[in-house]
This record gives structure tokens, C-alpha cells and sequence, in this order.
């Protein structure tokens, strides 16, 4: 009989956490076994949610990755991370977490400044570490790490699987067809319900705080056309004591005038 070959999904905070993903998930491949994660369909949404559970729920182990992120989180404050989680040990998935060794040494963009957040990645953290988990510091230990726990766990706590078609007998065959079938017929309704609520979600097209953008005034009784180059962040430290406060729309306009004419040319 053909050996199965086993789902895994990757879980973890992204932008911090690309490079690590790619190594995990090139690893994953090398050990002729199926990788699953939500890069391409983040959780924004309940309908997203949903299918993320689904692809969960139909993965054969689930593999945790935590650095120095909480990750973005839901209306209750609850990151995406911690929820896949939560979800995947309710569902009785074999579950092989890996925690940065040394917080200490990530870099600050890659870590959590808020004291919030920090208190929230840490009690995430000591929830997992009261199951067994293993622990990393760099991509290449977090790689071998998790492809010899994943070896490891196929050998002692195998799972269903999925197996060629000649490696078993046509009346499971059958029975698993008509199992894909009904996967298959949910995912194009749960994409087609994605595709009519969902908000596509990609933080790179955001602009962020030190990003330029140029801007195009005149002055009051003035035809010239001035133009000046001038950051996000600027713009929100002229505008913040008015946004705190409240103030009328005549303010603002004159708040956001400063850095406009300092920049101007």
C-alpha cells in the first residue's frame, strides 16, 4: 500500500515572519508532504474565518510558529494566530508549536512595542508552553526543528492521510471521492460567499507613517500652483490635538496648512 501523504498548516504572524514561513513551508515539500496556510486569504472577516477553519479542520497536523508578534487580531482582541490555535486543539489536530528563544534578541520592527500586545503574546505563549513545544532562534534551527518534530510525529501519531489511488481498494476510493466532492462543492460556495462580502486585504497597498506623497495648493488670490512633498506622520502631528479635542473643519484645514507651507517649494 502507498505511503499517505499528510496536510500540515503553517500558523503563524506574517510580515514578520515571511523568510521563517518559506523555509518552514520549502521544508514541508522536501518531505513530500502538502503545506497549507492563509497567505493569500488572510482572516479579515467571519467569512474568511470560516474557511480557514475548514482547511484547518482538514489538515492532518498544525504547526505553530511564534516570534516577537501578537499579529493583527479580531473584535474581541483576540489575535488570528491564537485563534487557529485555539480552534485546531478543540478539533484534536496534533499540534507541534515553536517559540522564539531569545525575545530579546528580535529586531524592534519585528517586535511588539506596545505593553498591551507584549502582555498578550506572553500569556499566548505560556498557554502553549504548557503542551509540549520546542523552541528556536534562527530560520535554519526553526527549519530543522520543525521538519524532524514533524518526522517524528508521522512515525508515532499517524494520521488519516491521503493515499493514491491504487494504494487502496475501490470501495474507499470511492468513499474518499465522494468525501473530496462534497470539500470540493463547499470551498465554491464558501469562495463564492468570500468573493461577495469579503474586502480584499493587502497591507502593502497602506501607506505608512514616513511614506511621502506630494501635494498641489495655491495661496488665497494666488494662480501659481505650488508644490510640496511631505509625510503621513507629519500631517498627523499637526491634526492630532484637534482630533483629540474636537474642533471645527476651519481648524483642521489650518492645522494641516503648517507643515504644507514649511514643506512647500
Amino acid at each position: 500500500m502507498s505511503q499517505p501523504r499528510y496536510q500540515i498548516f503553517v500558523s503563524s504572524t506574517f510580515r514578520d515572519l515571511q523568510e521563517e514561513r518559506q523555509a518552514v513551508l520549502n521544508g514541508i515539500l522536501k518531505l513530500n508532504q502538502f503545506p497549507a496556510g492563509m497567505e493569500i486569504f488572510p482572516a479579515t472577516n467571519d467569512t474568511a474565518w470560516e474557511l480557514i477553519k475548514k482547511v484547518i479542520k482538514d489538515s492532518d497536523y498544525y504547526v505553530l510558529i511564534i516570534g516577537g508578534k501578537y499579529g493583527s487580531m479580531d473584535e474581541t482582541g483576540i489575535s488570528y494566530t491564537e485563534k487557529e490555535y485555539d480552534f485546531a486543539v478543540s478539533e484534536n489536530i496534533p499540534v507541534l508549536a515553536f517559540i522564539h528563544s531569545k525575545p530579546e534578541s528580535i529586531a524592534a520592527g519585528k517586535s511588539e512595542m506596545s505593553i498591551e500586545l507584549r502582555e498578550k503574546l506572553d500569556a499566548f505563549k505560556e498557554k502553549v508552553e504548557k503542551h509540549h513545544c520546542n523552541f528556536w532562534k534562527t530560520i535554519e534551527e526553526l527549519k530543522e526543528n520543525v521538519l524532524t518534530s514533524l518526522s517524528q510525529s508521522i512515525v508515532m501519531n499517524p494520521q488519516t492521510g491521503w493515499v493514491k489511488a491504487g494504494g487502496i481498494d475501490n470501495t474507499e476510493l470511492l468513499s474518499r471521492l465522494a468525501d473530496l466532492q462534497k470539500r470540493y462543492d463547499s470551498s465554491v460556495e464558501e469562495n463564492k460567499k468570500l468573493k461577495e462580502t469579503a474586502i480584499s486585504f493587502d497591507s502593502l497597498q497602506f501607506a505608512f507613517g514616513d511614506d511621502v506623497f506630494k501635494v498641489e495648493f495655491n495661496y488665497a488670490g494666488s494662480k501659481k500652483i505650488w508644490q510640496c512633498e511631505v509625510s503621513w506622520i507629519n500631517l498627523f502631528f499637526s491634526v492630532g490635538k484637534e482630533a483629540i479635542t474636537g474642533c471645527k473643519e476651519s481648524d483642521v484645514r489650518y492645522a494641516l496648512s503648517s507643515p504644507i507651507i514649511k514643506y512647500g517649494s
